[in-house]
């Protein structure tokens, strides 16, 4: 059975704001879902683009787990190059990345170009939204 270590925010991201019980819960059902064994959550701090404990975890000498599960792949950096940069150094370390929300799964560099198209289509639909609240009253 294999570990997998939960990652949650402190603070909302993408304008939604999940509390630290709720993302654990969804985390805890993934992992229980693929039959893992479930190792306590990363909590990253609250201030705006920190990635700190996450970048801790991976340069920390401890053991440590080759999963990890973030709450939702949208806790990634918004620029690109940021989350390619993220992205590359846990898969550099020999680590998956799971995302719990999404139910999925980045195990190599081949799945990164799924993740952007679906950054690029998260990020279309809300300026369609955006563009359309003008025009329509709502």
């Amino acid at each position: 059975m294999n570990n997998y270590r939960g990652y949650i925010f402190s603070r909302p991201f993408l304008n939604e704001n999940y509390s630290q019980k709720i993302q654990n819960l969804v985390i805890r059902d993934y992992i229980k879902k693929i039959k893992g064994k479930y190792l306590l959550s990363i909590t990253e701090y609250a201030m705006k683009n920190s990635y700190f404990a996450i970048n801790n975890y991976l340069n920390s000498n401890k053991n440590h787990s080759n999963h990890i599960v973030f709450f939702s792949a949208f806790m990634l950096p918004m620029q690109k190059s940021e989350r390619i940069m993220l992205i590359e150094k846990i898969l550099n370390k020999g680590v998956e990345l799971h995302f719990a929300k999404e139910d999925i799964a980045i195990k190599n560099y081949s799945h990164i170009k799924g993740l952007d198209e679906l950054f690029m289509v998260k990020f279309t639909l809300s300026n369609c939204l955006t563009n359309l609240k003008k025009y329509v009253d709502v």
